[in-house]
C-alpha cells in the first residue's frame, strides 16, 4: 500500500513541469504570457541542452506535459490572441 502511494506521488510530482513553467508567475514564467504547448517547448528545448539524466526525466516528464498543455489549450489560446491584439506592431523601416 505504501509503495502505490510512493509511486503515486512520483508520478505527480513529476506531471507538467514544462507547462507549470509556461503558466508561472512573475520571474518564474519563461515567458511573458502562456504560450500554445509552452510546456512541451519548454520540457523538450531543457531536455536538448542538458544531458542524458535530463532526457530520462523528459521521457517520464514529456506524456503530462502534453496532457496538461492540453488540457488548458483554451486558456492559451485566448491569452495569445489577446496579446497579439495588444502587442505594439513594428514599423517598417525605410530603406
Amino acid at each position: 500500500m505504501m509503495k502505490r502511494f510512493m509511486g503515486l506521488a512520483l508520478a505527480l510530482s513529476l506531471s507538467g513541469c514544462g507547462t507549470i513553467m509556461n503558466f508561472g508567475p512573475g520571474p518564474c514564467a519563461i515567458y511573458s504570457y502562456p504560450h500554445i504547448y509552452g510546456g512541451v517547448a519548454f520540457s523538450v528545448g531543457d531536455a536538448m541542452w542538458m544531458g542524458p539524466l535530463n532526457f530520462i526525466f523528459l521521457l517520464l516528464d514529456l506524456p503530462f506535459t502534453l496532457v496538461a498543455d492540453t488540457v488548458t489549450l483554451p486558456v492559451t489560446i485566448i491569452t495569445t490572441v489577446t496579446y497579439e491584439e495588444k502587442a505594439p506592431k513594428e514599423k517598417p523601416k525605410p530603406k
